[in-house]
């Protein structure tokens, strides 16, 4: 049995106008800042975050408080992923789509420049940015499931960005779109759903087995790719990385959906969460950690052991793409480390500490 909390508010698009116009208000006078977007969109009042960057002048004197919304009200506070903002640079927000795909929206200050991606580089970006959030995605629905208290209105937004990784792997795979209606439902009318709780449930669930299916339909085509040019041999399956606490990404030499879930459930409890993936992504999250900076040094920390790979598994375009993204990361780390922010890193916050 299961306890339920933080339900859906009943509110309205209004409520997030409210909200914008609050945060508005509020940073009108910092000197700090330069521009706030938003990025996303509401698309379910009640459940959605309202998703901040603010975009910072090199050097602030802003305290940590203050940029993170925790002194505008409660309401604005819980919109914005309990008070977790992005702040970055101007330098790193005006090559944002080089670290993933933004949806963009200035809500107030300087109208900023965004660099546009070369159409080659957007399938690259887009495998990049599924297996950096799959397995992620499938590791926190499958945290939930092992828990006793069950945050609806969290869960109801991982589940919508797990559907985000499985629209980008359609597009990668050239499968006909699976969108989820019953995640859609629950998100846009949970109050109409009959027992919507054991619904919430049994979704959970069935997104774990599609999220496992995917993983491994991804890894079969980067297998028959030319962006992973050589097969990996050897056995990897000791090998995982933890992303946060008690919670690993485990690489396994098996690559069927089944299994690999089966295999995850049967070490997976309430104090230890595991998430088994083909041991072909291992390269991915290698090739990040072996790059200069704080993110790397943590992730290659992390890596359990930490088994040395040739650089040429990977292909030069693909190794070329990855590296830039990891190096904005880096950038907006240097820039929170140096005005003495530990929280808002834009991407790879897992492995940001100093």
């Amino acid at each position: 049995m299961y306890l339920f909390e933080n339900y859906p508010k009943k509110v309205s698009q209004d409520y997030y106008s409210s909200a914008r116009s609050q945060i508005i208000d509020y940073y009108s006078t910092n000197s700090d800042i330069i521009s706030i977007y938003e990025y996303g969109s509401v698309s379910s009042p009640g459940v959605s975050d309202l998703d901040i960057i603010l975009v910072l002048k090199k050097q602030i004197s802003s305290s940590e408080g203050v940029l993170d919304f925790l002194n505008i009200s409660d309401d604005v506070h819980s919109l914005v992923a309990d008070g977790n903002v992005m702040k970055m640079p101007e330098s790193v927000f005006c090559k944002i789509n080089q670290i993933d795909k933004f949806n963009v929206k200035k809500i107030y200050g300087k109208e900023l420049l965004i660099d546009d991606v070369v159409n080659s580089d957007t399938e690259i970006l887009r495998i990049a940015s599924v297996i950096d959030w799959l397995p992620e995605r499938v590791l926190r629905l499958t945290k939930v499931i092992n828990s006793e208290v069950i945050n609806i209105a969290n869960v109801l937004c991982i589940l919508h960005s797990f559907t985000y990784s499985i629209d980008n792997i359609n597009h990668i795979v050239n499968n006909s779109k699976s969108t989820n209606d019953v995640i859609k439902l629950l998100r846009n009318d949970w109050y109409s759903v009959k027992n919507p709780e054991n619904v919430l449930i049994d979704c959970i669930e069935s997104s774990i087995a599609l999220g496992y299916k995917y993983i491994a339909m991804l890894g079969q085509h980067l297998e028959k790719s030319n962006l992973y040019q050589t097969r990996l041999r050897g056995n990897y399956d000791n090998i995982s990385l933890e992303l946060f606490e008690n919670h690993y990404i485990k690489f396994k030499e098996c690559s069927l959906a089944e299994t690999l879930e089966g295999d995850a459930r049967k070490v997976s409890d309430k104090e230890k969460v595991y998430v088994f993936i083909p041991k072909i992504f291992y390269l991915h999250f290698y090739c990040l950690s072996t790059q200069e900076g704080i993110l790397s040094d943590v992730m290659k920390e992390k890596i359990n052991p930490r088994v040395i790979v040739n650089k040429d598994h990977l292909s030069e375009v693909y190794e070329k793409i990855l590296i830039r993204k990891i190096t904005l990361a880096e950038q907006n780390a240097q820039f929170l480390k140096e005005n003495k922010l530990r929280r808002g890193l834009i991407r790879y916050g897992f492995h940001f500490r100093y």
